[in-house]
């Protein structure tokens, strides 16, 4: 039997944490992390297999996100990115999609518009524009924005073109997922072949569920996956400082204080419950599409409610593991204090609102939810 995509991502996390210090100064996955995550396949889990892809099944897909981010969180991040927006592949013509995604070495990145409009001219369009948030861009080969159309209110164009048709944009100084090297970027007067476009309504020319989700919904639980596993890495940590550690004022080490066994007995089952919780909505909805259903509205609903309740849930863990450990991990260079502000930054992105609950009860509730951004 060979190696399955799950004991890949093991295998590389040895290399990926002895590799987290150098990814964190140079805010950017090291060249050996790279070579080793294309040479493993990790950028094509949710490829294609026609394109050379694995077509790896959403649930599966997410705990390989999980463990990567056991080893590190901007690892994980990228992963993920890349992936989920790969499943675009399936939506272009196949010829396009072999030319963008046909190489194994091939990472495409995203990012939301900032300005931008798409002019139509003959053959394709012409377009100018900036888009922040392109994760990892450093070793990407392709990038796309969403742009709007001059002259056509409310419609919107996929556009993809190759990095070195663009202007990066150095402004990447952050604390917090340091290592995905979410720079902006920028076009000016470029034309972009009507094949390298695709519009909001474009509809995917392949069987798997993968290609029918919407991206969003991938997103939400690809996104929270990346959080229990940072989580999960604070708590053991946690667990290994409590064994050693002798707090100020204390004669015993944490591991005997009644009052860490009550928080530590909290938090285990506050990431359990929201990682079995993740996990079993996936599994019910992927299992629920595999017979060649169309995604609902209810099964958008479910993977938007339980990706966003995992990822507060896990800033929820990381809070409680910040608060036990005391001032043992607040110095700069330490994992567990990088890792905290990894969840930060995870926590504060548009997957983990608050207003996704409200969305979803309104649905519950019987009323009219527009599909978008949210669902």
């Amino acid at each position: 039997m060979g190696t399955t995509a799950l004991e890949t991502a093991r295998a590389l996390t040895h290399h990926i944490r002895a590799s987290a210090a150098d990814i964190e100064r140079t805010a950017q996955l090291t060249a050996s992390v790279v070579e080793q995550l294309f040479e493993s396949g990790m950028f094509g889990l949710l490829l294609p297999k026609d394109l050379g892809g694995a077509e790896t099944p959403l649930p599966d897909f997410i705990e390989i996100v999980e463990q990567l981010s056991f080893a590190d969180a901007s690892v994980a991040w990228s992963i993920a990115q890349a992936n989920v927006f790969s499943t675009h592949a399936s939506r272009l013509s196949p010829h396009a999609a072999n030319e963008i995604f046909g190489n194994a070495a091939t990472a495409m990145v995203h990012g939301p518009p900032k300005t931008t409009t798409a002019i139509r001219v003959d053959g394709g369009f012409k377009v100018t524009g900036t888009w922040g948030f392109g994760t990892g861009i450093g070793h990407s080969s392709w990038l796309a924005g969403r742009c709007d159309i001059e002259g056509e209110k409310g419609t919107y164009l996929l556009v993809m073109f190759p990095k070195e048709r663009a202007t990066i944009i150095d402004n990447w100084d952050v604390r917090g997922l340091t290592g995905t090297g979410s720079h902006d970027f920028a076009v000016d007067d470029l034309f972009v072949p009507l094949a390298h476009t695709m519009s909001a309504e474009a509809e995917a020319h392949h069987d798997s569920p993968l290609y029918h989700l919407p991206v969003v919904s991938m997103f939400a639980v690809s996104f929270a996956a990346v959080a229990l596993g940072t989580s999960l890495m604070m708590f053991d940590h946690l667990l290994s400082l409590a064994k050693s550690k002798t707090a100020d004022h204390m004669r015993h080490t944490l591991a005997v204080d009644p009052h860490m066994h009550e928080q530590v007995g909290m938090t285990r089952a506050v990431w359990s419950a929201a990682r079995h919780y993740l996990h079993g909505e996936v599994d019910d909805v992927w299992a629920d599409l595999l017979p060649g259903r169309a995604p609902t509205m209810e099964h958008r609903v479910r993977l938007r409610l339980c990706g966003t309740h995992a990822l507060r849930e896990a800033r929820r863990v990381a809070d409680l593991c910040w608060e036990m450990a005391g001032t043992s991990e607040i110095h700069t260079g330490s994992e567990f204090h990088r890792r905290y502000q990894d969840m930060i930054v995870i926590s504060q992105h548009l997957q983990a609102r608050t207003a996704h609950y409200p969305t979803v009860g309104r649905y519950t509730l019987g009323d009219t939810v527009k599909l978008g951004l949210l669902i």
